[in-house]
């Protein structure tokens, strides 16, 4: 299931939702946006058994993938909780599934390019 998600690369310096976008596109890649809820949750488990605990900005604003889908079936449970507008970003949180934070909060994130 990895190796159908291109080519990936963790950042670990801290940057809010936006820098980060734009530091991913600054390289020709985008945030980590899955095709299936399967590849999330094959990408969190990875991280997970690695120990790789940190939380993660990932592709998704607005309970929205980049790519315009709506995020279902990765939320922690009771969440999205925010507002569902671009103040909110999607976080990756390898020991339970996604939450909805403030994007200008700082965190790692997860480069991604499409091969």
């Amino acid at each position: 299931m990895l190796e159908d998600l291109g080519c990936l690369y963790t950042v670990t310096t801290q940057r809010n939702w936006i820098a980060s976008r734009d530091n991913c596109l600054s390289y020709g890649a985008h945030l980590f946006v899955p095709q299936t809820s399967e590849q999330y949750f094959a990408l969190k488990d990875h991280y997970t058994s690695k120990g790789l605990l940190n939380w993660k900005w990932v592709g998704l604003t607005a309970r929205k993938w980049l790519d315009g889908r709506l995020a279902e079936d990765v939320w922690n449970g009771g969440e999205p909780n925010g507002p569902a507008d671009t103040s909110q970003c999607g976080l990756m949180q390898p020991e339970w599934s996604m939450d909805d934070k403030y994007c200008v909060e700082s965190y790692e994130y997860i480069c991604q390019v499409d091969l």
